[in-house]
């Protein structure tokens, strides 16, 4: 069995910690057979990276299985040096682990140094191997994984540990950044969406983005050259130092620097390599840049090495005078002092965890196939960033896919990054979820779900208070309160649905409306923004049933689209898309199509075709993505809301032409309980 705990540094607080013991939980789930001598159970520390899911004879792309470390059914596949793992290169055994059964767990002590390490070189957290050698094939054990829809039963790890005051040694050698040449231009929005009138509301089609005409990425084997930059972070000079590429684990190539390294200057190793296929899936390539001072020194670790992924989105990272000083000035999750290590480990963590533990069964069971890495990193002067996403001058360089910088120099109280509550302050040591949030725009171009809400009125006789302002059906001259949408399981992008099964709990990592535009496009470069909320059915019937099951036959429905986010604040008759009809004798009606104002189907540079459909003239930022339908059945009105981004993930399910929702009316559809704020 194969297990690992990622991120153990954000979890801790950073590595100056005196781990004093470590114990692994499992939980069974049962012991067919006699029962188990627990004592012939050995743990081994993993030495070879691995990737999670999968298993012999199941298509599961890239993942570990007992041949593998990444399974492939083509040429590519990654195997460990013997099957099981047990050759001296793929692991080394725990004489001091221990495994014993207590009550309903199995129970692995003495695991205090694999932790220990692990903060230590980050990047060398390859898990656990258990292996169980046993003749008697008559007892086994079931243990339960992190699947386990009880968060109780699931692998625990459990520390016993000492804070140590962080140090600061005059020596630190780091990876900053691995740069990619050439560069490619990503689209870019130079007044290029074609707006039209729908609703009351401008809507814009990005027909013509700028540099569409040119190469946007390297073709399968075009050499391409990589620039490591190393620096010293440390405040006395390095007289020289080795460094190490690898490619998925491989060693391709060793050098050795030989100039002095003064402290703060940098230097540039190269390596060249050709460019991979396939760039629908951005895992199955990486690149290691690994650097090691010539001489023993007293140095932090965790930044001697920096993994991209070759085929993986551009960033390009910027920040003034004051945000450089102020992270030079508190250590980060590595336990350094720079920025630019900073910043890596936010994107560590944004491939790490957001990208790769993102998982919806049987629709995205991977999680997230793109990946994202730091091209550049770039300082300015107090005064040069500015615009919307904090980059000099205001300029989105196309050379990246997206861009964001911090311009603390523009803070009118800066004593307020003292503070311990201070935002900024908090995030040192830990993801930053507004970061990758709002970089999820920029790079990826993915829309806040939550623009897709009817957020209600709060005054019923003026209608004040809330996004929506709609008429009782009951009392024209009042407006409805209590009719709101905040999705529970809502994830990194406001909205959607993050629970592995329905039976799981939610998560704060994407959901799956988020994995929609990620995987339809990671074959692609940024500059297009919410262009997979085209992927809708032309055809969906809307199947009423009634209180106790039956169809509801003679329902009498009306629809009105939302418009939040587009100044207008007010849903009314002019965003009426039907009313007055009928569900037919099965309790079905076909949703009708909206024009889109274009003459045919539009399709983007992407591959996402818009078509005629029930939402019309999709916005991209999902500003009119809600249908709120009423339905006045047996003298009872009822409330229910169809959003584009449930229909985007139907449509990802494999309903691409048709589909069905079903409503059961009810109290909770009512209009005095209908409330979905939570």
């Amino acid at each position: 069995m194969l297990l690992r705990f990622d991120q153990m540094l954000p979890a801790l607080g950073g590595p100056f910690n005196k781990i004093t013991a470590a114990t692994l939980t499992l939980s069974l789930a049962g012991m067919p057979g006699r029962p188990p001598v627990v004592d012939a159970i050995r743990v081994y520390r993993l030495k070879r990276s691995w990737n999670e899911g999968g298993r012999d004879g199941v298509t599961n792309y890239w993942a570990a299985t007992f041949n593998s470390r990444y399974h492939s059914a083509g040429s590519n596949a990654l195997f460990w040096t013997t099957p099981g793992a047990l050759a001296p290169q793929d692991a080394t055994l725990l004489p001091n682990a221990r495994a014993a059964l207590h009550g309903e767990s199995l129970v692995i002590s003495g695991l205090e140094g694999v932790v220990a390490d692990a903060l230590k070189r980050h990047y060398e957290n390859f898990g656990l191997l258990l292996v169980w050698q046993t003749p008697r094939a008559d007892a086994q054990i079931l243990l339960h994984s992190r699947e386990a829809t009880n968060i109780a039963l699931r692998p625990r790890l459990s520390l016993t540990y000492e804070p140590l005051a962080p140090t600061r040694p005059d020596h630190d050698l780091g990876v900053t950044c691995i740069e990619r040449y050439p560069e490619y231009y990503a689209w870019k929005d130079a007044g290029s969406y074609e707006q039209k009138m729908f609703r009351g509301a401008d809507v814009g089609i990005l027909k013509q983005p700028a540099f569409a005409d040119v190469q946007k990425q390297p073709k399968t084997g075009d050499m391409l050259q990589y620039l490591g930059i190393v620096k010293n972070h440390g405040a006395q000079p390095i007289t020289n130092f080795a460094y190490c590429w690898r490619v998925n684990d491989r060693m391709v190539k060793t050098g050795a620097y030989e100039a002095v390294l003064e402290p703060q200057q940098q230097a540039y190793v190269w390596y060249s390599h050709p460019c991979p296929p396939n760039f629908n899936d951005h895992r199955d390539e990486w690149l290691t840049l690994h650097v090691e001072p010539g001489s023993a020194l007293v140095e932090n670790k965790n930044n001697n090495e920096l993994t991209i992924f070759t085929k993986a989105r551009a960033t390009g990272v910027q920040a003034d005078e004051t945000s450089r000083a102020f992270y030079q000035s508190n250590y980060n999750a590595f336990g350094t002092y720079a920025f630019e290590d900073w910043i890596q480990f936010q994107h560590l963590y944004w491939n790490q965890i957001c990208m790769a533990k993102s998982r919806i069964r049987d629709v995205f069971p991977d999680g997230a196939l793109p990946r994202v890495r730091v091209q550049r990193v770039a300082f300015f002067r107090d005064g040069d960033m500015a615009g919307p996403v904090h980059v000099a001058f205001d300029w989105r360089d196309p050379r990246y896919d997206g861009m964001w910088g911090w311009d603390f120099g523009a803070l009118k109280d800066k004593t307020a990054l003292d503070k311990p509550d201070n935002f900024f302050r908090s995030t040192l040591r830990m993801c930053e979820p507004s970061l990758i949030h709002e970089m999820s725009h920029q790079g990826f171009g993915l829309m806040d779900v939550y623009m897709m809400t009817m957020e209600p009125a709060q005054n019923a006789a003026t209608g004040a208070g809330g996004k929506v302002a709609l008429r009782d059906p009951r009392n024209p001259a009042k407006f409805l309160t209590n009719i709101g949408y905040w999705p529970k399981y809502r994830g990194l992008m406001g909205g959607g649905d993050t629970r592995y099964t329905p039976d799981h709990e939610g998560t704060t990592l994407y959901d799956d409306h988020d994995l929609c535009g990620l995987n339809q496009n990671a074959a692609y470069r940024g500059g297009f923004f919410g262009d997979y909320l085209y992927g809708i059915q032309t055809n969906i019937v809307l199947r009423i049933l009634d209180e106790t099951g039956k169809p509801a036959a003679g329902a009498r429905l009306t629809a009105y689209q939302s418009t939040y986010g587009t100044g207008t604040g007010v849903i009314d008759d002019t965003k009426v898309v039907f009313s007055n009809a009928v569900t037919d004798a099965r309790g079905e009606f076909i949703l009708p199509s909206q024009a889109t104002l274009e003459a045919g189907p539009v399709t983007l540079l992407t591959g996402h075709t818009l078509r005629d459909n029930p939402f019309g003239r999709i916005h991209v930022c999902g500003f009119n993505g809600n249908m709120l339908v009423h339905a006045e059945y047996g003298g009872k009105h009822y409330y229910y809301m169809i959003m584009i981004w449930e229909q985007n993930v139907r449509f990802a399910r494999g309903a691409r032409d048709s589909d069905m929702r079903t409503w059961q009316l009810g109290p909770d559809s009512q209009l005095e309980t209908y409330k979905f704020i939570y």
